[in-house]
């Protein structure tokens, strides 16, 4: 048999040259696992992907944390984190036990070290959403920052790597969520081309349905979002602990219903 008549018998007319409807058994078989996938959770798991915004990094902070970043050492980091906030809105809102939070962001990282292993990350995305225990419904990231000011890339290459990202987060059998990095405020920052990195996300976004948790044009609006009394740490990059909580905020009220809807709630 040929290699296009064995991926689809019917039509290459198997059984007879005129092709033949599919037994009961494969009927039943394929409505099953229709309804399989279709079916209501009742657990959700989300993998919080990204850089250092998303793991949560503050240099201010007493919290001092072994980063895990492939050589980075010991860092400041936000307590509540970004995942610890988000895990206690999905309590309050759900239950605890509903949803578990999984946080696997890694400070340094970009969407091309996070898809092929390299530099401070340890492990592909792929990889690591492979060896989990319980497969990740959802995973969130954003990478915006690293990308446009380590990497120096073009908005139109970062939105490249995205794309590839998402492809990888379908192929392990999950669904991309989008996020939207908060702007920065240390020399050089350059806020008309990360507008341009945004819009290339929301434009990713709307044409491919994929969910986006905005955060940006609230930071902007914020009074004085870029001094320590606002959003910022002092090194002008990631937020302090109110700009944590600030982005979660935002984050929350949109990723709620995605959830809900696969609780069927």
């Amino acid at each position: 048999m040929s290699l296009g008549c064995a991926a689809t018998l019917s039509a290459c007319g198997g059984g007879g040259g005129t092709g033949s409807p599919a037994s009961p058994a494969t009927s039943n078989a394929s409505a099953s696992a229709t309804a399989a996938s279709t079916a209501p959770k009742s657990h959700v798991t989300i993998y919080l992907d990204g850089g250092s915004t998303n793991w949560g990094a503050d240099i201010d902070s007493t919290v001092k944390e072994q980063s895990p970043a492939v050589g980075q050492g010991v860092v400041g980091r936000a307590s509540p984190s970004p995942a610890q906030l988000m895990q206690t809105d999905f309590d309050a809102a759900l239950g605890a036990g509903v949803v578990t939070v999984i946080d696997g962001a890694t400070p340094g990282a970009t969407f091309q070290a996070d898809l092929q292993a390299t530099g401070v990350v340890a492990q592909s995305i792929s990889a690591r959403l492979g060896s989990l225990t319980t497969p990740a419904d959802l995973v969130l990231s954003n990478f915006e920052i690293n990308d446009q000011y380590v990497l120096a890339e073009s908005p139109q290459t970062y939105a490249s790597w995205e794309q590839q990202w998402v492809q990888t987060v379908k192929a392990a059998g999950a669904t991309p969520v989008l996020q939207e990095p908060n702007p920065i405020c240390e020399p050089g920052f350059n806020i008309p081309v990360t507008d341009e990195f945004v819009a290339q996300t929301r434009q990713l976004a709307s044409t491919q349905g994929i969910t986006l948790l905005p955060t940006y044009d609230a930071f902007k609006l914020y009074p004085l979002w870029n001094l320590t009394t606002g959003l910022m740490s002092s090194d002008c990059v990631h937020p302090n602990e109110t700009g944590y909580a600030f982005k979660e905020a935002h984050y929350f009220p949109v990723l709620l219903p995605v959830v809900r809807k696969l609780l069927a709630q």
